[in-house]
């Protein structure tokens, strides 16, 4: 059987099952049975088309649509740096902002540590040990920057605290965990006296 007929023999068959009469059978074949089936495919669509019926769709609307490929963009990788810093970035030139630092400390840390700091969070209830106290300034005030600055990036394990003090470095920008150094150091009791980063 040829190329041809056998495209023609699937053609036949697709158009069978839209127009919902039954598949040639068993041991169809040849142009002739084709041909027969077509003119009876093509009847069943004339009738369905007088009767107001929707018409099914044809070879034409069954063929592929060219479209042009899409254009291949250069991909310009970034360089990668190399140098790892030891030690925290320092703040921006012009300061850590310790209202900036506020906004956020209310809307990350103040579910452990309280909304004025004083350890007292509803999540930190259960914590053991408890949320530091950061209004505590005995406690804060002997704490360098650099060690603040750690712990809120990395984490109270990063510090040798509590692993359930979370990393917040990987959502909080260097500038905004400086934010928050000053905030920490702007709500101590007694007053932190040292220099704010």
């Amino acid at each position: 059987m040829s190329v041809r007929t056998n495209g023609l023999l699937v053609l036949v068959a697709f158009l069978a099952l839209v127009l919902g009469c039954d598949a040639p059978g068993e041991g169809w074949s040849g142009t002739e049975a084709i041909d027969e089936d077509v003119t009876r495919i093509q009847e069943m669509a004339q009738e369905r088309i007088a009767t107001g019926e929707a018409a099914p769709a044809g070879p034409a609307d069954l063929a592929p649509v060219a479209t042009a490929p899409e254009p291949v963009q250069e991909v310009v990788e970034a360089p990668v740096e190399t140098e790892v810093a030891e030690t925290p970035a320092e703040p921006a030139a012009a300061g850590p902002d310790a209202a900036r630092g506020a906004a956020v400390y209310a809307q990350n840390c103040a579910s452990c540590h309280g909304a004025e700091g004083r350890g007292d969070g509803p999540a930190g209830a259960a914590l053991t040990p408890p949320a530091t106290n950061h209004t505590d300034g005995s406690y804060m005030n002997p704490l360098s920057n650099d060690h603040l600055f750690k712990v809120v990036s990395e984490g109270g394990a990063a510090v040798g605290k509590s692993g359930l003090m979370a990393p917040f470095g990987g959502f909080l920008d260097e500038a905004t965990v400086w934010d928050l150094v000053a905030h920490m150091r702007q709500i101590s009791e007694p007053p932190y006296e040292g220099s704010v980063p």
